[in-house]
């Protein structure tokens, strides 16, 4: 059971019947979490876009249930420095999911 959000409940065998104001999804086999994190992508960008970009790689992210990502220092220039750590963070802002 979701509850403005959150998982509020869960479990095997019987469950209140749903009232007329629930919304019903019969999730059998399927995975109901708050979202997977992924400290490993490749994001690419700066420097190499013709392979992924934040906003690609953000959105690949999402539709695959990750709500959280840190992305690998292989950019050009490499994620090592502030002012490309602020490009990053400034172009997820605004492009990313």
């Amino acid at each position: 059971l979701i509850t403005e959000g959150k998982i509020s409940w869960r479990g095997r065998g019987e469950v209140t019947p749903p009232q007329p104001d629930y919304d019903v999804l019969h999730a059998r086999g399927l995975i109901v979490c708050p979202g997977f994190i992924d400290l490993h992508c490749h994001l690419r960008q700066p420097g190499f876009e013709e392979k992924e970009t934040i906003a690609t790689g953000t959105r690949a992210a999402a539709r695959g249930g990750f709500t959280t990502i840190g992305c690998m220092p292989n950019t050009n220039p490499p994620l090592d420095n502030q002012a490309t750590v602020d490009y990053v963070k400034s172009t997820a802002a605004t492009e990313g999911v």
